[in-house]
């Protein structure tokens, strides 16, 4: 047997044939190039790694001006974690031969892995050069512009691959998108207009092209025009009805106009076609958990897709949720912390450099992914990091670093250093806030440690708020009410109508101060006029912005009464008095506790549940104002 017939087993996949012949092969010339190159392929492929990179040092050693060598090399070596090495014989491949494509797109692959954007961008440019017809390094340039808010060249290149992908819906929604955050509206309904007349001349040639129906059904859905769309991507699947696509594109549809029981059947009826599906599976079980309380059934299907599937990351996170919700925090936060870094690195930080509770011999850096209200929540936690490293780097909010730095000052100023961005320490390793669960909160014993933790809300502007409450009606207790959210995707879910609290604004009693997020003067000026009752605003706040006054104000009253958003955290954490108004949808884990009134997260709660979603708040609100009566 030859060295042909080697290479012939490899190629074929007979790798016990290849390996037995190429041993030979090297007993008769143990310095022959070609064989210990193919040989380290070999092992490679076999995952004999320590053989393979032995290989591929002697081959190296016979000649080092062999491109496929190093770049062969360098892929063991990523296979390996060993990037800044790897890294270096896909630059010494390219050195070799500089329009090599196989070692850029290995490169590319190492600074993904870092999120090196910028190193990223140079290396997909040069890629392009090689091969200019490589839609997916277009895509790839306009992802990383778009995080880097440079959306004009997003633009530019998205528009590039129309050369070579030219009517390609998939782009136009790509601009569409880009041209909507930048509030282009005029060139958002150019491009509306443009998909709809291409999508519809295909299907006057094509009338019996189910997709295309789809397609079309999509784009009017991204164009908000939802009627239009349900028309549509029903007709997709009158022409094809086995295909489970359309019927999960149609249950997103009909979950994003709150028709709930037709979602529902819908996603029922992709499933029947593919049981194993795991997009529409876990959009279900968030359906019936979210919408119709069935967490039993949830958990169940939930759990049997984690055994099938264990590494999905959207499996994953759905059962950390339920998990968490159900107290079983050992098991939720393990969950919650297996894909975190993906789905909410906006920092952009490499997952091998995230901390998993060691002792440091430099810096941590503390990023958070949540909103603000959770980012209030879950920097409880922080201050058990001080023994961990030299210093804690906590990134926060801006709205949030005066409070920030006000409380670590009280813990240790030189540990902690509160930023707004990360600029000017160096860090061994990072973690998000939300992560830290898993070490410090995997129990009710632990979560007790900090539960009464509070915030210090500053005195500057004491005297202010205190004229303000001084020129209420006296001898009432000033009370805060915030109704709404700011995240729109939750707003039918969390909030309540102004007029359903009509009942407690008429309790002589008690002022009525506004706490809400976002402009609402207007809402408030009608609800105030319609019905002739008092609504009080502190004209000097910017409710959204000053959030460290906010806080002051809050201090300053006897309650708050509050929907479960960022008010609700802020008031609770500096330990004030608070009424939680919670929807029947599961909310999250920190609003449930030892009975269904109280939390273990925040022991000065007090929690109101809806039952369902024909539970209008009537009977709550009543029960509220009932509570309200005892306290005054």
């Amino acid at each position: 047997m030859n060295f042909q017939d080697a290479v012939n087993a490899q190629n074929n996949g007979d790798l016990k044939l290849a390996d037995k012949i190429y041993k030979k092969l090297l007993s008769q010339q143990s310095n022959n190039f070609e064989i210990l190159f193919n040989y380290a392929v070999l092992n490679f492929d076999l995952k004999n790694y320590i053989k393979s990179e032995e290989l591929f040092k002697k081959a190296i050693l016979i000649n080092n001006n062999n491109n496929q060598i190093f770049n062969g090399y360098g892929v063991l070596l990523k296979e390996l974690n060993r990037d800044e090495e790897a890294a270096e014989k896909f630059y010494k491949a390219i050195e070799i031969k500089n329009d090599y494509l196989n070692a850029y797109l290995n490169l590319f692959q190492v600074y993904k892995k870092y999120n090196n954007q910028e190193e990223m961008l140079k290396i997909i440019d040069k890629i392009i050069s090689i091969k200019p017809n490589f839609p997916i390094m277009y895509h790839e340039k306009a992802s990383i512009l778009e995080d880097l808010e440079r959306f004009d060249e997003a633009v530019n290149s998205i528009e590039a691959v129309f050369e070579y992908e030219k009517d390609s819906i998939e782009n136009y929604l790509r601009l569409y998108d880009i041209y909507k955050k930048k509030k282009f509206f005029d060139k958002c309904e150019k491009i509306s207009k443009n998909v709809i007349g291409i999508l519809e001349k295909k299907i006057e040639a094509d009338t019996e092209n189910s997709f295309l129906y789809f397609q079309l059904g999509v784009a009017y859905q991204t164009f908000k025009n939802l009627e239009i769309a349900k028309k549509y991507l029903k007709l997709a699947i009158k022409l094809n009805p086995s295909k489970q696509l359309y019927y999960s594109a149609l249950a997103q549809l009909h979950e994003e106009m709150r028709e709930f029981i037709d979602a529902k059947k819908n996603y029922e009826q992709a499933i029947k076609i593919e049981p194993l599906n795991v997009d529409a599976s876990v959009n279900y079980v968030n359906l019936i958990r979210n919408e119709f309380g069935k967490n039993d059934e949830a958990k169940k299907i939930i759990l049997k897709f984690d055994k099938l599937f264990p590494n999905n990351k959207n499996i994953t996170y759905t059962k950390s949720w339920i998990l968490l919700n159900e107290g079983d925090y050992k098991n939720g936060w393990k969950a919650h912390n297996a894909h975190i870094a993906q789905i909410k690195n906006h920092m952009r930080l490499p997952e091998v450099k995230l901390w998993k509770k060691e002792k440091l011999d430099g810096n941590l850096l503390v990023w958070s992914g949540q909103g603000l209200g959770d980012f209030i929540f879950f920097s409880k936690m922080v201050e058990f990091l001080e023994n961990y490293a030299k210093k804690i780097i906590f990134i926060c909010d801006i709205r949030l670093v005066p409070i920030y730095k006000r409380y670590f000052t009280t813990i240790n100023s030189k540990k902690f250093i509160i930023e707004e961005n990360y600029q000017k320490e160096r860090f061994s390793k990072h973690i998000c806030s939300e992560m830290l669960g898993e070490f410090f909160a995997n129990s009710i014993e632990n979560i007790n440690k900090f539960s009464y933790k509070k915030l210090i809300p500053s005195k500057e502007w004491d005297l202010e708020i205190d004229n303000f409450l001084s020129s209420l009606p006296k001898n009432k207790l000033n009370i805060g009410l915030s109704w709404s959210t700011s995240n729109k995707r939750e707003i039918d879910k969390k909030g309540i109508k102004l007029d359903k609290f009509l009942e407690i604004f008429k309790k002589e009693n008690i002022n009525l101060i506004n706490l809400q997020f976002d402009d609402v003067k207007d809402e408030i000026s009608f609800f105030k006029d319609k019905n002739k009752v008092e609504f009080y605003e502190y004209k000097n706040l910017n409710i959204t912005t000053e959030i460290d006054k906010l806080m002051s104000l809050i201090n300053k009253l006897d309650l708050v009464i509050t929907i479960q958003n960022t008010t609700a955290h802020i008031a609770l954490s500096i330990g004030k008095k608070t009424f939680v108004l919670l929807s029947y949808a599961p909310p999250r884990f920190y609003w449930y506790g030892p009975n269904t009134k109280k939390s273990y997260w925040y022991p000065e709660a007090t929690l109101y549940r809806q039952k369902d979603a024909n539970d209008d708040w009537s009977k709550i609100l009543n029960k509220v104002g009932k509570d309200l009566d005892l306290i005054i």
